[in-house]
């Protein structure tokens, strides 16, 4: 029972003194999860936003090739009218009317 006594008053202390030296290292782990959480919610908002910005941009893409098609009809409304000397007749006629 002594033995026993003797051995508990020595692993006292010990315990104590690994938790406070300890305690510090807890800190820190806890400071490092809530930065990383904030820096998860960081990047789940950054991919929004990414994802908006990149739908704009398909978006803005379609309207370009729509537009792109509808030239390509216009210039060959154009061809089958009269071709380039058209057009160059055209735009001479608005610069002498200037």
């Amino acid at each position: 029972m002594a033995n026993e006594t003797l051995v508990e008053d020595l692993i006292e202390p010990l315990r104590e003194a690994v938790f406070q030296s300890l305690e510090p290292l807890v800190t820190i782990f806890q400071i490092v999860g809530i930065a990383l959480l904030f820096y998860i919610i960081f990047l789940i908002v950054k991919a929004l936003f990414r994802w908006k910005t990149m739908s704009k941009i398909v978006k803005m893409a379609k309207n370009v090739n729509q537009i792109n098609n509808k030239m390509d009809v216009l210039i060959e409304k154009i061809d089958k009218i009269g071709g380039t000397d058209r057009l160059s007749e055209i735009k001479k006629r608005k610069k002498g009317k200037k």
